[in-house]
């Protein structure tokens, strides 16, 4: 016996809605239309596959057996249309993003998610580099895009940049230091003469001067160690507060003292290379954003 993707489809949409007029608007087709194709597959089937209760409809034990394979099919029928539209349309099969060390990792993870969705062949390669490196490599091919702390302003004639939003950054220690422990009103002086860790991007990018409180400091590449190191109180760091939006780092909390009133904002601008081929990539990383800092719970000051 041979199901149609139509039949299946709208199986599942009633099955899931429990109502005709629900799976209707849901797959924008007409009521009649989805009532007379769940009739024709139970005529197929010579079986009843809901019971129709007033308004809404509930599943029989047939139903209830056939949607877990109807699904799969539905679910497989979607992907398979993903790919044949991405070939159709040449779509491009490679993109090299590039990042600054400072931007949290959980963004990246949401953008990637998002591609894997909306582009299932396209294979993302993540490299983090220098701003200066960064910029070479948009200028020459490497990288089709970027993501880079644009404090430092002037006119890019050669790529596509897109401000984003401002990156906050806060002072962070171990929940068992001494600094944790310090009232509000010594806190700068006991980060003065504690030893700071800095990450290397935030020097290269030439922000040493709003974020190194310290002359006792410590140079880090990695954001994700530097978050290791602070866990393991070797030192206190600078860091967005954005790593800590889905997550609750154990071990680590924010420092507030009273000279720190204000965050410090880093402006975190998105470069791209000027391409007709990457301008539906460009839209969905842009939106993967978006969402992710939307949905994102308001950090606490």
């Amino acid at each position: 016996m041979t199901f149609s993707i139509e039949q299946l489809t709208t199986f599942v949409a009633v099955y899931e809605t429990k109502s005709f007029s629900k799976a209707a608007t849901q797959l924008g087709k007409h009521r009649t239309t989805t009532s007379q194709v769940i009739s024709n597959l139970e005529d197929d089937l010579a079986i009843p596959l809901f019971e129709r209760v007033g308004r809404s409809v509930e599943a029989t034990n047939a139903g209830r057996m056939l949607y877990h394979y109807a699904k799969i099919v539905v679910e497989q029928a979607r992907a398979l249309n993903k790919v044949a539209m991405s070939l159709s349309a040449g779509m491009v099969e490679e993109i090299n993003i590039a990042y600054s060390s400072f931007i949290p990792n959980n963004v990246l993870v949401a953008i990637r998610d998002r591609l894997s969705e909306q582009f299932p062949l396209l294979k993302v390669n993540y490299y983090i580099r220098s701003k200066p490196e960064i910029e070479a490599g948009i200028e020459n091919g490497d990288f089709q895009f970027a993501f880079v702390n644009v404090d430092a302003r002037r006119a890019m004639h050669s790529k596509d940049a897109t401000f984003l939003r401002n990156l906050t950054f806060r002072v962070y220690a171990s929940k068992y230091s001494e600094i944790a422990r310090t009232p509000n009103d010594l806190v700068l002086s006991k980060l003065k003469t504690t030893r700071q860790l800095v990450l290397k991007s935030m020097i290269d990018d030439e922000m040493a001067e709003k974020i190194i409180m310290s002359a006792n400091y410590e140079v880090v590449d990695s954001l994700a160690l530097m978050i290791k190191l602070i866990k393991e109180d070797i030192g206190w760091g600078v860091m967005p507060n954005m790593v800590f939006v889905d997550n609750v780092i154990e071990g680590i909390t924010e420092v507030e003292f009273d000279e720190f009133q204000d965050d410090i904002m880093v402006p975190i601008g998105f470069w791209c290379v000027f391409s007709e081929n990457l301008t539906e990539i460009k839209q969905a990383i842009m939106e993967a954003v978006s969402d992710f800092v939307e949905t994102a719970p308001r950090m606490r000051r």
